[in-house]
């Protein structure tokens, strides 16, 4: 399931007595069903403008929830809307809706699990905060080095003229003259 703010008081998604019913599914119909609405809206969150997932076959999810008592209406509760031979989750439909719906379930199902995943999302959340603030305060810190670098190179720059550089005097390679013949102690002759 995705981030869906698990841990909000506000009202339900689901109907209770739905989800009564739902509970008085053995607990492998439950678990079953549990996974299939999870991966549903895992499937919806992670490619929201995705057709393929947003489009169910009735034929096929009344096969795979035919054992569960409530398991069909839970999706038209989640905000599927019944076509011919399909659900459609429509586009304008609230994804955090179906994922606190589908929270709801597992609250219910297993509620050691789903306290497990409200804590990690809780010190993933703070974890993300703290994260968050140790890189303003980097970037805080490097501004204020950058403002304090430049203002002290202009600073310098203000009080400390330019001087020609070194460089301009050094001459490279070897000094080539022309050849001059060394004096000659007089003709050679014969």
């Amino acid at each position: 399931m995705s981030d869906s703010g698990c841990c909000r008081k506000d009202k339900a998604v689901l109907d209770p007595q739905l989800v009564d019913t739902w509970m008085r599914n053995t607990a492998d119909a439950r678990k079953l069903s549990f996974e299939l609405y999870s991966k549903i809206a895992d499937n919806i969150t992670k490619n929201p403008n995705e057709p393929k997932f947003r489009s169910l076959l009735v034929e096929k999810i009344k096969e795979k929830l035919k054992a569960v008592k409530g398991g069909f209406e839970i999706l038209k509760a989640l905000g599927f809307t019944e076509a011919e031979t399909h659900l459609h989750f429509l586009q304008d439909a609230d994804i955090q809706r179906l994922n606190k719906g589908v929270d709801e379930l597992e609250a219910r199902h297993d509620p050691q699990m789903y306290q497990r995943k409200v804590e990690a999302r809780l010190r993933l959340e703070e974890s993300n905060r703290i994260a968050a603030e140790e890189k303003a305060r980097k970037e805080a810190a490097k501004a204020k080095i950058k403002f304090q670098n430049e203002a002290s190179r202009k600073n310098r720059s203000e009080f400390i003229p330019a001087q020609g550089s070194v460089a301009n005097n050094l001459t490279f390679g070897a000094r080539i003259e022309k050849f001059k013949p060394p004096p000659s102690c007089g003709p050679k002759g014969g």
